[in-house]
């Protein structure tokens, strides 16, 4: 696991945060990064018989499959999970008010068994205020409460009922610069202690520095990024810290123009420990070679991606060492 991995499960064991900023609020089909007015969305991966450890024979096995379904307005309506011979599993059912906002929400396990339901309450700006999660016998599971401030920012997030836990916590506050970034976070536990994530950006807005103190009070963790830029602002290089885990450690990850991750460097004292080089060809394909630390080609990956005529992904496959062993297919239809 490098280094990058680890800042990434730290940042979600570490933060319960959802910052509404509905202003800019997204649509599904926008966050999902899809183009044009899509109406279902089918993704299907299949694996190679040698990935899967079977070897008798070379064959593409289906190992996972995934429905949604969106109304016109680029909604999420419904999501269906399949069984891997083809059944209908469960899915997901959404309501949304004439604003948009998703105001109720169903599991249900096929044919017709509620697993789940979720209601939401929001604010006249669209704001989650409050959200309650029922069980199959419409008992309550979960119920928080949330809090604004004037820019949209959530505040503060209370919790009144979750599934009991050793470190339970009942709220959690959120403080901003006046450049709308979240620099403070703090976690209110039961039995009265809390902890405190402090969060420093550069003048670009990127997050450069993270320091945790545990619920005694006493330093835990600090990480740092520090990073330079080409002069249209873009990120030419990152280099992050990682304090605790393994101390000396860290990782270099340097771009192009575009934005596009070139090379990843990972360092102990440093000495060079692995190296990535990352390709891009003008289809939207990318590959990657991995070096050892004496320099020594590792392994090659290799990325290629298929597009419709909305630019939207269709196909993906994966190659290792030039031998394919995974393609991932997106069937989508749009409203007419």
């Amino acid at each position: 696991m490098n280094i990058r991995n680890l800042f990434i499960i730290f940042l979600l064991f570490s933060i319960v945060s959802c910052i509404s900023d509905n202003q800019n609020r997204k649509t599904d089909i926008e966050r999902l990064k899809l183009n044009g007015q899509v109406k279902s969305y089918l993704k299907t991966i299949h694996r190679s018989s040698e990935e899967l450890n079977d070897t008798i024979e070379t064959t593409f096995k289906e190992q996972h499959r995934e429905l949604i379904l969106f109304d016109k307005n680029g909604n999420i309506i419904e999501e269906i999970s399949f069984k891997k011979n083809g059944e209908r599993y469960k899915k997901w059912v959404s309501v949304y008010n004439s604003k948009g906002d998703e105001i109720e929400k169903f599991e249900i396990k096929y044919p017709n068994d509620t697993l789940k339901r979720w209601l939401n309450k929001y604010d006249n700006s669209g704001n989650e205020i409050e959200s309650i999660i029922y069980d199959h016998k419409d008992s309550i599971l979960s119920h928080t409460k949330s809090e604004y401030n004037k820019f949209n920012k959530e505040t503060e997030l209370i919790i009144l009922k979750s599934k009991p836990a050793k470190n339970q916590f009942v709220k959690v506050s959120y403080e901003y610069d006046d450049d709308g970034n979240e620099i403070k976070t703090t976690r209110y536990y039961a039995d009265k202690s809390k902890t405190e994530w402090f969060t420093k950006y550069d003048s670009f807005g990127n997050e450069t520095e993270w320091t945790v103190y545990d619920r005694k009070g006493n330093l835990e963790r600090i990480d740092s990024t520090s990073y330079i830029y080409y002069k249209n602002d873009k990120i030419k290089e990152e280099k992050m810290f990682c304090s605790v885990d393994i101390p000396g450690v860290y990782g270099i990850s340097k771009y192009n123009k575009n934005g596009d991750e070139i090379e990843y460097i990972e360092f102990f004292n440093d000495s060079i420990t692995s190296k990535e080089i990352y390709i891009y060809d003008n289809n939207g394909s990318r590959t990657t070679e991995y070096y050892k630390a004496n320099g020594e080609l590792k392994s090659i990956s290799k990325l290629t991606s298929k597009f419709d005529s909305n630019e939207n992904l269709i196909k993906e496959s994966e190659y290792k060492n030039d031998k394919l062993n995974t393609i991932k297919n997106y069937k989508i239809e749009y409203y007419k």
